[in-house]
């Protein structure tokens, strides 16, 4: 049996989301709304530290670390040529914490 996929537009606010994060942590939540976290995360834009083995790192706001190194300028034929990536947010608040 084919199943039709239904585009559906719902209106979050930020209360909405953190009250299914909660949920999701409890494991209390439905798969249409596993699949409404999933898509919120996907259009988050986040901050990604691109390491290159060259030795220079760009700094890049992104929606997923495939986004990131499209938006730094490189094909995927380049992708041999990053070291590593971190995500920038994790970095920051950690300095904050050691800063506390």
């Amino acid at each position: 049996m084919k199943m039709n996929a239904i585009k559906v537009v719902v209106e979050l606010t930020e209360k909405d989301v953190i009250a299914l994060r909660k949920l999701s942590e409890i494991d209390r939540i439905t798969s249409i709304e596993k699949k409404i976290l999933d898509a919120v995360d996907r259009t988050k834009i986040k901050k990604f530290k691109l390491h290159w083995l060259d030795g220079h790192t760009d700094i890049v706001e992104a929606t997923s670390i495939s986004d990131a190194f499209s938006k730094s300028g490189y094909g995927a034929g380049a992708i041999p040529a990053l070291d590593y990536y971190e995500d920038y947010e994790e970095i920051e608040e950690n300095k904050e914490e050691l800063n506390k």
